[in-house]
């Protein structure tokens, strides 16, 4: 008798347990879903992410190309190394500093997975995608304004955690993900998205997600009579007119006011500290890849600092303890650091966010993506070799 109410015990706990974490877990998911929904309802943009290019061509490009005994090479950046010609982008000229090594070279094939501003918690999320595709080496371009709130409140994906391998889970809960707006019910409800119809399900979500808020954004148009002129508009208006006239110099953008530099470096002007959450991800994210035995390199992205000491924000120590916290953060979980902050001259620059000046045709002018690549194709070979 005794023994058989124990099992009848034991039977009811795991019962209880069992139910207690699916509670748990609909709990989140459901939560997760009405956040989701939420976004749609009030018509937050998102960032766009390229799935089909990404998922559909770029990366099994990369990994096909590692199949025909050629050195593979993922570049991630932002629109600062892509935003140029055909042939002229940053990861094309790599491309053509090492196709002039010579016959005896070992062919090399570099892979452009740059997106429109993309970041570390981007590269975090695409970790297991881009490892999957065996690369000999990834190039991270990590830029001074990454640390900053500006780019956290402008640049956020947060659905890309969708991304992430269920394997990873633990280690992403463990990581200050919430920085770019990610929370652990929706962590889940993606995950679990991605678990019971792949990601081409959650990606039609999000489409749907997307198409909702234009449909809300229409229906409020109609509701106000279809004017083009109304209180809201104006005051949107208005509104845009002071924020560019306070963080920019001019309506070109060519340079950041002072406000706007501080809006956008300060962080890293001050002197980061080792536990800034963009730090924990980056550092997760060179770990993923050493662990695939991947090479990594990451280079601090050009910044015009002449701009900075005109406008009396440049604190030369408090960069120098940045430099030295993403160094040690980068180097103690496996990968190359590289610091070209201060690689161009002004002109070398064509606005006030970063993206570079090329030369035309005939003329002499600095080439802003070739100086830039010429630095880099050094760089890239030893981390090959």
């Amino acid at each position: 008798m005794l023994r058989e109410a124990s099992t009848k015990l034991r039977t009811t706990l795991r019962a209880l347990a069992l139910a207690t974490a699916f509670a748990v877990t609909a709990g989140a998911l459901v939560a997760g879903s009405i956040s989701w929904l939420k976004d749609a309802r009030l018509g937050r943009p998102t960032l766009a992410f390229n799935y089909s290019r990404m998922m559909g061509k770029w990366l099994p490009a990369l990994a096909e190309a590692g199949t025909r005994n050629r050195q593979t090479i993922a570049f991630l950046g932002d629109s600062s190394i892509i935003s140029y010609p055909e042939g002229r982008t940053v990861p094309e000229r790599v491309q053509q500093a090492l196709d002039a090594r010579g016959p005896n070279s070992q062919q090399a094939h570099v892979a452009s997975l740059a997106m429109s501003g993309a970041g570390p918690f981007d590269y975090y999320f695409l970790a297991d995608r881009i490892a999957a595709a065996r690369p000999d080496l990834v190039v991270i371009g990590l830029n001074l304004d990454h640390f900053s709130t500006a780019w956290q409140s402008a640049y956020s994906r947060p659905q890309l955690a969708a991304l992430i391998e269920p394997g990873r889970l633990v280690e992403a809960l463990s990581l200050p993900l919430h920085w770019t707006g990610l929370t652990t019910d929706r962590l889940l409800f993606y995950l679990g998205v991605v678990q019971a119809g792949g990601y081409d399900a959650f990606y039609w979500l999000t489409l749907r997600q997307a198409q909702v808020g234009r449909a809300r954004a229409r229906f409020e148009a109609w509701l106000q009579g279809g004017a083009a002129d109304t209180p809201e508009r104006a005051f949107r208006e208005r509104s845009d007119e002071r924020t560019l006239a306070r963080l920019f110099t001019g309506p070109d953008i060519r340079h950041y006011s002072r406000a706007g530099l501080l809006e956008h470096y300060r962080p890293t002007l001050a002197g980061l500290e080792p536990d800034h959450p963009v730090l924990q991800v980056l550092a997760a994210t060179v770990a993923r890849f050493h662990s695939n035995d991947i090479a990594v390199l990451v280079y601090l992205a050009p910044v015009e600092v002449s701009w900075l000491e005109s406008q009396a924000v440049l604190d030369r120590n408090g960069l120098a303890r940045t430099l030295a916290v993403v160094r040690q953060a980068v180097e103690s979980t496996g990968g190359e650091f590289a610091d070209l902050h201060d690689l161009l001259p002004a002109d070398a620059f064509r606005d006030a966010p970063g993206h570079l000046a090329i030369r035309p045709a005939g003329e002499t002018e600095i080439d802003g993506p070739l100086v830039l690549a010429d630095a880099l194709a050094p760089l890239v070979i030893r981390s090959l070799d």
